[in-house]
């Protein structure tokens, strides 16, 4: 028997976008995809600013109940940056069985996850007369359309089980983090019945050379460069198998709009930079996968030729790999490749909709 997860996500630093919580239940819904014992939970105030309390914590089968606490008690005050983990709940759970855990929170949260798809998580919120409330009206992300879910608190949950799932982390910027591939990959594994576990570990805005330095006010978002996070986010406390490396659409987007067009990479130094994260998944005995850069022509203003012509050179590069998810040549136009297909498109010529993201988990699965 072992501690396996069932899911992670990324808390992002939403100092610029705070949620304020007070009288409000939190309820996440999700899919078990391994058959396990007994469940914990890892509360995160990660990025946060201010204590926060989470009190009157329970999850539920399909057959039954539980409170959970921590060190015996029903809540707990995290201070700014730290995590605990729940006891260990008595409660089994079955390979495709829904779960689902409420806990209320309370105080200004600015470490928190935020996703745009709901294929396998869905998260709602309730005020106390059981009526439901807009996530808008709790996260400035969701006020302002930054994400259209959000949650807080859970980092992850864990499993004690006797399977060895196949464990899988995607690291990389807003196309990881919002979650339209990664949630679709995720649902279908589970609908093939394959035990596999997707953590992500993205973050919006974020670049694989340089931390945050931007004027815009979603700076704190951005985070700390992929190459100086990667073996915390990906490695502190869970060992994946593979690796995804999805990374490097900012470093190309960012300058000159916002950054200092100096940080503009060459070729060879975004590929060096994508090697080093390389070297680090391999050196933790994981297998790293390298994704393609996308395009994003159209996006900002921020397209030039010169950074199309880096992101070809550094596609080229990724293509001679022994491990690729080339999902570039899934997204672009047939014609003119240095845009989104329309019907993958968002709407700002850089991120994905759910049809591109399910179009892109339906090629990974294809490969397998």
């Amino acid at each position: 028997m072992k501690w396996q997860p069932l899911w992670s996500y990324h808390f992002q630093n939403y100092e610029s976008l705070p949620a304020i919580s007070a009288g409000i239940t939190q309820f996440i819904r999700f899919p078990s995809v391994v058959t396990g014992k007994k469940l914990r939970i890892l509360f995160s105030n990660k990025n946060g600013k201010t204590p926060v309390v989470y009190r009157c914590g329970r999850i539920k089968n399909r057959n039954k109940e539980m409170e959970f606490t921590w060190n015996g008690e029903n809540e707990i005050c995290l201070i700014p940056g730290e995590s605990r983990v729940t006891d260990e709940i008595e409660l089994s759970v079955q390979k495709g069985e829904i779960l689902t855990i409420e806990v209320q929170p309370e105080g200004e949260i600015t470490g928190y996850a935020g996703l745009n798809n709901a294929a396998l998580f869905q998260v709602e919120f309730r005020n106390q007369f059981n009526q439901p409330v807009a996530p808008s009206k709790i996260s400035e992300a969701a006020r302002r359309l930054f994400n259209t879910y959000v949650y807080f608190g859970i980092q992850s949950v864990e499993v004690l089980t006797e399977e060895e799932p196949e464990i899988i982390t995607v690291f990389g910027d807003s196309l990881v983090q919002q979650g339209h591939w990664f949630q679709e990959l995720f649902h279908m594994y589970l609908k093939n019945g394959q035990s596999k576990i997707l953590l992500n570990e993205g973050i919006s805005g974020n670049r694989v050379l340089h931390n945050a330095n931007s004027s815009s006010s979603l700076n704190t978002v951005f985070g700390e460069a992929g190459v100086y996070r990667i073996e915390k986010d990906v490695f502190a406390r869970y060992k994946p198998d593979k690796v995804i490396l999805a990374e490097g659409i900012n470093d190309l987007v960012h300058p000159g709009n916002g950054c200092p067009i100096e940080e503009l990479p060459g070729s060879e130094e975004l590929i060096d930079g994508l090697k080093r994260l390389y070297r680090i998944v391999e050196a933790h005995g994981s297998t790293p996968i390298l994704a393609t850069i996308s395009p994003f022509c159209g996006y900002d203003e921020s397209w030039t030729e010169k950074k199309e012509q880096i992101r070809q050179n550094v596609n080229e590069w990724i293509r001679s790999q022994k491990y690729v998810i080339d999902i570039d040549s899934y997204v672009r136009q047939p014609e003119q490749k240095i845009y989104l297909k329309e019907e993958y498109d968002s709407g700002d010529s850089l991120h994905f909709n759910q049809a591109g993201g399910r179009w892109i988990a339906e090629r990974w699965l294809e490969m397998q």
